[in-house]
């Protein structure tokens, strides 16, 4: 592709929280946005459970940094639990990822067209 001699310019910034505010890097929204819980799955595909154990982690730190930035009335928990954890369903993940199946539950062909056994 011809773009006049000019380089790409910077790749974009990557979908990860900005702290201790928590918002996301690259589009300024509440962290995980959407872009970053797309990505997350695809990134722990291999190991789903570990992505739960690693929002529960980022959960704690966002509880504690946002309390320290407005400790009263503080952080709403039930809104974070749902903005962190509420929309991972880790035993889906893992039955996928046990069974061979991508993400949108199709199960993966092997090169002879027979599904893996």
């Amino acid at each position: 592709m011809n773009n006049g001699g000019k380089s790409p310019g910077p790749p974009p910034p990557p979908h990860i929280p900005v702290r201790p505010i928590w918002l996301c890097r690259a589009c300024a929204t509440d962290w995980p946005c959407l872009a970053a819980r797309t990505l997350l799955p695809l990134d722990y595909y291999a190991d789903p459970l570990s992505l739960f154990v690693y929002l529960g982690a980022a959960l704690q730190a966002a509880t504690e940094d946002l309390y320290r930035l407005n400790p009263d009335p503080g952080p709403d928990p039930k809104l974070l639990h749902a903005r962190f954890l509420a929309w991972v369903n880790p035993r889906l993940l893992i039955t996928r990822a046990r069974l061979g199946a991508d993400l949108g539950g199709n199960r993966r062909r092997s090169r002879g067209g027979h599904p893996p056994r």
